[in-house]
């Protein structure tokens, strides 16, 4: 009796097979690098899949609530901004103040005047105060000092100059404590939960790339282990075919 050996039809279908493999194999290898994906359909990895789908949106609501933090931290410099300006104004109020309490010379009639050019420029502040206020949101106008207006009880040309001063360094005080305000909640707020953020996003990110991503030196190293394995199945292939060409020549000599 002749043995086959791996021409037999177990040892020929075990190399078809290989060769499948390898092939697929070196495909697999082959799409991976292309993408840069180790994930490039469901059936790679479900789980894996999954997972990276989970933390792909957890990337987006990151940076969602980043955009909205942005727009936060920028109103609040807004309102800084439009703080720091109505003290300017209020400064130059004060100074105002003092000269008009002092007058400018001994005579009467000339200080008066001056007075009341004086009047006019505080006026002028306190519509300046109100733009800013109705231009930013949270700021408050110059209703607190409205008794310094032209006919208010504390006005520089027959009001109280002392009570006018008392109003501002209040206003003052009141506009500091909030800049510091805000510069306090900036800080233990949104800058806190700014860092949070981002040491969230780069983890979450540093995992989807752990999950998602193709190991190219694995992968260049399975697709060169793949094409020389098909090679080889090919070679093997076209042996078994040789040998079996051979033994049925054989086997047909041997029954004439």
């Amino acid at each position: 009796m002749i043995s086959i050996g791996i021409s037999s039809g177990g040892g020929f279908g075990r190399l078809i097979n290989q060769f499948d493999r390898t092939s697929s194999q070196a495909s697999q290898s082959l799409e991976r690098l292309s993408t840069g994906k180790r994930i490039n359909h469901a059936s790679d990895d479900p789980a894996g899949l999954i997972a990276a789908t989970d933390l792909q949106g957890d990337l987006v609501e990151l940076r969602a609530q980043s955009r909205v933090a942005d727009a936060e931290r920028s109103q609040l410099h807004r309102r800084e901004s439009a703080l720091s300006g109505i003290q300017r104004v209020l400064t130059e109020v004060r100074g105002s103040l003092v000269s008009a309490a002092d007058g400018f010379n001994s005579d009467s009639q000339n200080s008066d005047s001056q007075n009341k050019a004086i009047q006019q420029e505080i006026n002028a502040s306190l519509d300046a105060i109100d733009r800013i206020a109705n231009d930013v949101s949270g700021v408050s106008d110059s209703t607190p000092l409205a008794e310094l207006r032209e006919g208010g009880t504390a006005n520089v040309v027959d009001g109280d100059v002392a009570a006018a001063t008392a109003l501002v360094e209040e206003k003052l005080s009141s506009l500091s404590n909030a800049q510091a305000a805000i510069g306090a909640y900036e800080r233990a707020s949104v800058d806190t939960f700014e860092r949070i953020r981002e040491d969230q996003t780069v983890i979450a990110a540093q995992t989807l790339s752990q999950i998602e991503d193709a190991d190219f030196a694995a992968e260049s190293s399975n697709l060169v282990k793949g094409k020389i394995l098909s090679k080889a199945a090919i070679a093997a292939l076209a042996f078994s075919n040789r040998e079996q060409a051979q033994q049925m020549k054989t086997l047909l000599e041997g029954l004439a």
